[in-house]
C-alpha cells in the first residue's frame, strides 16, 4: 500500500446542495478500489487562474471557477489506474491531479512578517540584521574558494 493524494475541480454546474452527494460518489469510487482514507478537504468554490474548457451536455463551456477539494488515501499501486481513469471519465470533474505522497501533513503555514510604523506612519518591512564581515573572514572565505577551485 502507498499513500496518494488526489486534488480535483468539480464544475460549478453542480448545484451546491448536490456537492456532498458528488463528493460521496468520488470517495465511494476510491473505496471501491480498496482505498483507505487519511484526510480530506471538502470542495470550496474558487476562481481559476485561467478559463478551462470542457464539453458538458454536448457543448463546450469555458469555466472560470470551480469547486476545489482533495482527498489523501492509502491504496495499492494496482488500484491507482482505475481510480485515475474513473476521475477522467467523470463528467463533473473539470480537472484532477493524482500524486504519490507521504502520510504526514505537509502543509506549511507562513507566519506574517511584523511591520513597524515610523513617526510619519509609514510602514516599512523589517530589515534583516547585517553582519559585519572582518578582514579575517574575507581571507578565510577567499582561501576556501581557492581550495574548491580546481586549477
Amino acid at each position: 500500500m502507498k499513500i496518494y493524494e488526489i486534488g480535483y475541480h468539480i464544475v460549478p454546474a453542480v448545484a451546491e446542495e448536490q456537492l456532498p452527494a458528488e463528493v460521496g460518489n468520488l470517495k465511494g469510487l476510491i473505496e471501491s478500489k480498496g482505498g483507505l482514507f487519511i484526510s480530506e478537504e471538502f470542495p470550496k468554490l474558487r476562481p481559476l487562474a485561467y478559463a478551462i474548457p470542457k464539453v458538458v451536455d454536448g457543448r463546450k463551456q469555458n469555466f472560470t471557477e470551480a469547486y476545489f477539494g482533495w482527498v489523501k488515501f492509502e491504496a495499492t499501486p494496482e488500484a491507482i489506474g482505475g481510480i485515475n481513469s474513473s476521475f477522467q471519465s467523470n463528467p463533473h470533474i473539470l480537472r484532477h491531479l493524482l500524486i504519490e505522497t507521504v502520510r504526514e501533513n505537509t502543509m506549511s503555514f507562513v507566519r506574517p512578517a511584523t511591520f513597524k510604523k515610523d513617526e510619519e506612519g509609514t510602514v516599512d518591512a523589517p530589515a534583516a540584521p547585517r553582519e559585519e564581515i572582518t578582514k579575517e573572514d574575507e581571507e578565510r572565505i577567499s582561501k576556501s574558494i581557492d581550495e574548491l577551485v580546481v586549477g
